[in-house]
């Protein structure tokens, strides 16, 4: 076992590794990808509520269609509204310019000693000129953007490229979780999908909370607009909501949406008090009060916790970098999985210190055909067996493992010097002191463990020590050294003979009964049925069973079983 292990961790050190170049190397084209897959799965249950009448492409391009139509409509709206109000404000610019110089420039000279020395003339010639096409705006900047030629081209790929991946997305979305699940090892597979199914119900309640939100601030925002007189409150308050799915972004780009054009409509900065005072409450209202409301409650985290996590986003903002910003939005969802994975570690630490899995002994193993065998390594625990050297063997999940770490802890209880060795350990080829030693899988030993295992017998033999061996077949169909074979069959050969079903029924209503809980005969029916019939898995099953149970707070019922060992068929329906 010591050296499988490492083993195990490197090899996934190495596919996480792995995973990781790999995910460095293609992460240049992973955008279009990516903005696809938080699409499809927003887009997800309009998709399959059409797909019951229709077929699954035909809904997934109607979804698609109106998902183009909407979008389109929101850019026709508000880019020639922006265009316009830019092109307005930079033509009162020069009216700015002469406020500032005759008011602005003398009142911080008088009142705080601030001598400014502005070029007037020649910022509003700069401006001016600038302007010489003012009524196509694009073509003074279509040149400038030009230069980052790779730029634009990567840009058009990814909005070229994202349609497609999309419809492929929403078509064959279930299709695809049904593959990378069957990627999940089997033994891992209940609690990757316990995970699973609760990040899509995190992320579920976080998006129908957020357009909530987005909803009640489009609103307010249009309202306030409104109230504060600016002749685009309309257009710029729905903006301002709908963006406020990033963090601070809706504030910020309404807010300078609205400072333009309050600056074109009032020609005062008093008139724009009222759009910055909007802009200001709206703000403190949607991080304090509608999103810990709407989205916090839904997802399980009290509004502290959300204005926590909101204010952490805000200060690796300020002065961040775009992609920080963006990501913010995922900062509560991420909170409350973090919660949930915290309290499931939580319960489940408690669960072992409840109900701890019993250690190997000859008291909990369960002995069917095997009670001679049993009697025999009570008594050689006990002192009252002469014979020395035992070998067991019987194919895997038969208990022999069981009753040579059983028995080997029994000695050692008693003051024996013990030694138990497992597949890959080292064997020492001489020890003066041991009096008893217990070698498992013997199979598997390799020409230096069966060498110092050869020494290591005649001389605890020498000394009337005890030696207990393990294997998955008798000594003579063992492909040792042939002085090793025949040194394990001079002592008592034993085969363990595994469980039948009726026996594996009564050995798990014991286990269950040593962890304090009833077993109904269904649950043991569908484990005998469905599962692998060693007793080890099957207890491991009754084990996670357990955990789950009292994580649950739930009875141990089929239905429970079923939930645990299929938690996506929930998340599938």
């Amino acid at each position: 076992m010591p050296t499988v292990f490492p083993l195990r961790i490197a090899s996934y050190l190495l596919a996480a590794v792995a995973a990781g170049l790999l995910l460095y190397l293609v992460a240049p084209i992973l955008t279009p990808f990516l903005l696809s897959a938080v699409l499809a799965y927003i887009c997800l249950p309009p998709v399959d509520w059409i797909a019951r009448k229709l077929p699954r492409w035909l809904a997934a391009a109607i979804v698609m269609a109106l998902l183009v139509v909407g979008l389109a409509a929101l850019a026709l709206i508000v880019l020639p509204m922006v265009e316009r109000q830019f092109v307005a404000f930079l033509q009162h610019v020069p009216e700015y310019l002469d406020w500032a110089r005759g008011r602005l420039v003398p009142w911080l000279s008088g009142t705080l000693g601030v001598e400014l020395n502005l070029d007037m003339e020649h910022f509003r010639q700069a401006v001016s000129d600038s302007l010489r096409s003012d009524s196509d705006i694009l073509k003074t900047l279509l040149p400038k953007i030009t230069t980052g030629g790779m730029a634009i081209v990567g840009f058009f790929t990814t909005v070229l490229l994202m349609p497609v991946v999309l419809f492929y997305f929403l078509r064959d979305w279930h299709e695809i979780v049904r593959r990378i699940e069957d990627l999940i090892p089997r033994r891992l597979h209940p609690g990757a999908c316990s995970i699973a199914a609760e990040i899509d119900r995190v992320l579920g309640e976080f998006l129908r909370g957020q357009l909530l939100v987005m909803l009640l601030m489009s609103a307010y925002y249009v309202v306030a607009l409104w109230i504060a007189g600016l002749e685009y409150a309309l257009p710029i308050g729905i903006l301002s909501g709908l963006l406020v799915f990033v963090p601070y972004l809706g504030m910020l780009v309404g807010l300078l949406l609205g400072t333009l054009a309050g600056f074109n409509q009032f020609n005062s900065v008093l008139g724009l008090v009222g759009v910055w005072v909007a802009f200001g409450i709206g703000q403190v209202l949607e991080g304090t009060v509608v999103t810990p409301m709407l989205v916090g409650n839904r997802i399980g985290l009290h509004p502290v916790a959300v204005i926590f996590a909101l204010l952490g986003i805000f200060r690796r903002a300020v002065g961040a970098s775009r992609q920080r910003g963006t990501a913010g939005c995922l900062a509560p969802p991420a909170c409350a999985l973090c919660r949930q994975r915290f309290v499931q570690i939580l319960m489940k630490q408690l669960a072992l210190i409840l109900a701890p899995p019993p250690a190997p002994a000859l008291e909990n193993f369960f002995p069917g055909r095997n009670v001679e065998l049993l009697t025999l390594l009570g008594n050689l625990v006990a002192g009252r067996e002469p014979e020395r050297s035992i070998y067991l063997w019987g194919e895997a999940g038969s208990g022999r493992t069981h009753l040579l770490h059983a028995t080997i802890a029994g000695l050692s209880a008693a003051g024996l010097a013990c030694l138990q060795v497992s597949r890959g350990d080292p064997i020492p080829a001489h020890s003066p002191e041991l009096r008893a030693l217990a070698v498992d899988d013997v199979q598997m030993l390799d020409a230096r463990n069966q060498r110092a295992f050869f020494n290591l017998y005649n001389q605890l033999r020498e000394r009337t020590g005890i030696v207990l061996a393990a294997g998955d077949a008798p000594p003579a169909r063992l492909k040792l050294r042939p002085e090793l074979v025949t040194r394990l069959g001079w002592g008592l050969v034993y085969q363990v003979q595994a469980l039948t079903d009726d026996e594996k029924a009564l050995a798990l209503k014991r286990h269950a009964a040593s962890r304090s809980f009833d077993l109904p005969d269904g649950v043991i029916d569908y484990l005998l049925r469905h599962l692998s019939r060693d007793l080890p898995s099957l207890m491991s099953v009754l084990d996670a069973l357990d955990r789950h149970s009292l994580e649950a707070k739930r009875p141990i019922t089929l239905p429970l079983l079923k939930e645990l060992l299929r938690p996506e068929d929930d998340s599938a329906g």
